[in-house]
């Protein structure tokens, strides 16, 4: 039988921050569902900020778009995105600050036409409230919908939630959840 944990802090913490950061088009045609074109080339360095669109989950207990939106609505960000010339030439680590986690690396790159990110150290452990940590994984894609604004998808996974302060809401895990995000470049 599963050990049922709980915490609604931690687990929409996690998944706002890594939303913050990896920001995602989907799927391999770097494009979305409404056909919506997503050319590498238009990727432009700068400041943006996001905002949660959607958000789909198979979480039992919690639903991660209400507690995103209820909790901490956004926008998030600045994010540091490099333009597309930056990212021919290879790899790009950026650190990024993020709602609740702090500072994660990330590293963002070109997969074929696709602008891909992920966590180069692996799956984060984000402390959320006094003696609750959860285990987090996450990939995604950027999408350079125009030269100022970025569509993101990022799909993540909640491994594990431990600890004796995680009594908020019962979540099971292992759970993903695919986050759908807007975003703009800033001005100035």
């Amino acid at each position: 039988m599963k050990l049922r944990r709980k915490n609604s802090f931690l687990l929409w913490a996690g998944v706002c921050a890594l939303a913050v950061f990896a920001p995602a088009c989907g799927s391999d045609d770097n494009g979305d569902e409404a056909q919506i074109q997503c050319p590498a080339e238009q990727m432009t360095e700068g400041a943006y900020s996001f905002g949660l669109e959607t958000a789909e989950d198979d979480c039992a207990g919690v639903d991660v778009g209400d507690l995103i939106r209820i909790i901490d609505p956004g926008p998030y960000g600045p994010v540091a995105l490099p333009s597309f010339a930056e990212l021919q030439q290879g790899p790009v680590l950026e650190e990024m600050e993020l709602p609740v986690i702090g500072t994660v690396p990330v590293q963002i790159f070109l997969d074929g036409d696709v602008v891909r990110l992920s966590l180069p150290d692996g799956d984060v452990l984000v402390p959320i409230l006094a003696d609750c940590t959860a285990t987090i994984g996450g990939t995604g894609t950027l999408c350079p919908v125009s030269t100022d604004q970025v569509n993101a998808t990022l799909e993540m996974t909640i491994k594990d939630v431990v600890g004796a302060g995680c009594g908020l809401i019962p979540i099971d895990t292992p759970c993903s959840a695919i986050l759908n995000l807007r975003g703009f470049q800033q001005a100035g």
